[in-house]
């Protein structure tokens, strides 16, 4: 799951500002996690409950945000060693 949505950020070209959220948001990631908790209910509405509660929880662990960090910054090393898609913009 994660790696999916590193992989769409670097083919989106926003690792530079999802890596800043990400080191602005680290001493805030149990905060975070537990806003995820607290609005599962409404945010199933438009994602996958089950992921959402996984995520959280993920987020609840020591070192998640180091990891998730990590895991941005292979997604873009691979889209830029990549040939170019002539159907991306």
């Amino acid at each position: 799951m994660l790696e999916k949505l590193a992989a769409e950020l670097a083919r989106r070209r926003l690792t530079g500002p999802a890596l800043t959220f990400l080191e602005m948001s680290r001493p805030l990631n149990v905060l975070g996690s537990a806003a995820l908790h607290f609005f599962t209910p409404l945010a199933s509405t438009l994602a996958d409950p089950v992921a959402l509660k996984r995520f959280a929880e993920f987020l609840e662990q020591r070192g998640s945000v180091e990891l998730l960090i990590a895991i941005v910054e292979e997604a873009e090393r691979a889209q830029v060693s990549k040939p170019p898609d002539p159907r991306d913009p």
